[in-house]
């Protein structure tokens, strides 16, 4: 399967291949940046790595590390158009290189390679478990948690991440022995500092820590990636509620062209070039797509991002006199503008309002009022993937009322193909009631959706050692 690196950066598959001692090969390209690099591991362990970058190739390395100068570069490289020759047989048979020196040149370039994968910021990734095919001599089991170290200093780009972790909990893990030795003072003061703070949200940590933000992410990416910290599950602050409500209600009446300019931005047709500006700005700060943090996988940086574009129309056109005055006139003013919104409740409104308080309910143990609750808000509006996944989770907790659960937990895993959350609500469903298969395959098809769902990889993970320890069927087992 092929991972966009926008959505799910490469360092998520090194710290799988950590965890569970994979073997394959990772492939890494970038069409439009011509970028090609293939990682090999064995049980764990980067062997091999090779790159189509001219930075990356051997000889160039060697010139940046001042082992061989440019002009034997080129002496070289011409020797190798001549011969065919690899280039470490040549840095070898002209004594340039020392086959002990060659190995530890082949293994620095090997980890340069692999430790430029953590920066890409675009392109796609694969990795296919296999047992990789390499000569010997190239194997140079290099530890994933060094490569983790270095390459984590590298990352400047925490889009991602932000998205992923900011509104979940981080929860420390014991540090391996292995590891102890490879972390600084000041890895280990910024694992306390997370340790005292595990019950609130890393955008909250964040803002009470006094630490640089590219620090604070790196340190964070790489005790994840070491998987001495994981994250609980997403959680939604109220206020965040009240902002995505919005969101998801601006969204939909831009797309039914029923809000004009003025409503969007909230201004009365006489505001002043400079409210315009500020209501613009205030806006932006508010819905802009980094400052809206969501559920992985969710749609809600896309309408962000449309209801900002939208925005910008509107500050062009009524910052600028002329163009004001046109829309004015236009056929865009059908009916006197105002800024406030009208009093009746459509019933889309209607049945938010309904989820917010069955998701209060649900929160409060009250199962009953918030099946009732959304029983109803599906009624008024059943095109919410939401809803359904949360009338299910609701009816979850009731064990007569399972059945309906699981018909709620489907349906809204259809009509949400690209959310994990509802099949692994699912296989939560069939573990509570046994079937212990289903289960399974509802906790893997969400992690072929999201595959670092750690809820999902931590219930497969239950269920391997609960099969495990089932024993075969023996005659002598029987009382």
């Amino acid at each position: 399967m092929t991972n966009i690196i926008e959505k799910y950066p490469v360092t998520l598959i090194f710290k799988k291949i950590l965890a569970e001692n994979l073997s394959g090969e990772l492939v890494v390209g970038d069409e439009d940046e011509n970028v090609l690099k293939k990682l090999y591991f064995s049980k764990g362990e980067l062997q091999f790595a090779s790159s189509n970058l001219v930075r990356e190739r051997l000889g160039e390395i060697l010139c940046s590390q001042g082992k061989i100068s440019q002009e034997q570069c080129i002496m070289l490289n011409k020797m190798r158009e001549k011969t065919r020759d690899k280039l470490g047989k040549l840095l070898v048979k002209h004594r340039i290189l020392t086959k002990h020196e060659l190995y530890a040149a082949l293994q620095d370039q090997t980890k340069t390679i692999a430790v430029s994968t953590f920066s890409l910021a675009s392109g796609e990734w694969s990795f296919k478990k296999c047992t990789p095919k390499i000569p010997q001599v190239q194997k140079f089991g290099i530890a994933l948690h060094e490569l983790i170290v270095e390459g984590c200093a590298q990352i400047s780009d925490f889009s991602s991440y932000k998205r992923k972790f900011n509104l979940r909990s981080p929860v420390t893990l014991p540090i391996p022995e292995s590891l102890g030795q490879m972390l600084t003072s000041n890895h280990i003061r910024f694992y306390i500092k997370i340790t005292q703070c595990s019950s609130i949200t890393t955008k909250e940590i964040y803002s009470i820590l006094e630490i640089p933000e590219k620090e604070f992410w790196q340190q964070l990416i790489m005790l994840y990636l070491l998987n001495i910290i994981d994250f609980t599950e997403f959680r939604i602050d109220s206020k965040l509620h009240r902002d995505l409500d919005t969101l998801d209600e601006l969204h939909e009446k831009l797309k039914t062209d029923s809000i004009n300019h003025y409503q969007l931005l909230q201004l009365k047709d006489t505001a002043s070039v400079s409210e315009v500006r500020d209501k613009y700005f205030s806006f932006t700060k508010k819905f802009n797509p980094e400052a809206i943090s969501a559920p992985p996988d969710s749609k809600t940086e896309e309408k962000a991002e449309y209801v900002i574009e939208k925005a910008a129309e509107a500050y062009e056109t009524l910052s600028d006199q002329e163009k004001k005055k046109a829309y004015d006139t236009g056929h865009h003013k059908k009916e006197e503008i105002t800024a406030e919104p009208t009093s009746k409740e459509t019933n889309p409104q209607r049945a938010r309002h309904l989820y917010l308080k069955a998701h209060s309910f649900y929160e409060e143990s009250r199962y009953y009022e918030a099946i009732r609750f959304m029983e109803e808000a599906i009624q008024l509006d059943s095109t919410r993937a939401s809803y359904y996944m949360l009338l299910g989770l609701s009816q979850m907790r009731i064990p007569e009322y399972r059945p309906y659960a699981e018909k709620n937990l489907q349906m809204a895993a259809k009509m949400e193909p690209w959310n994990a959350d509802p099949l692994f609500y699912l296989g939560q469903l069939y573990w509570a009631e046994h079937l212990v298969k289903k289960a399974e395959r509802s906790f893997r098809k969400a992690l072929e959706i999201n595959m670092e769902h750690t809820l999902a990889s931590k219930m497969i993970s239950k269920i391997e050692k609960y099969l495990k320890k089932k024993s075969p069927f023996s005659l002598f087992s029987k009382k």
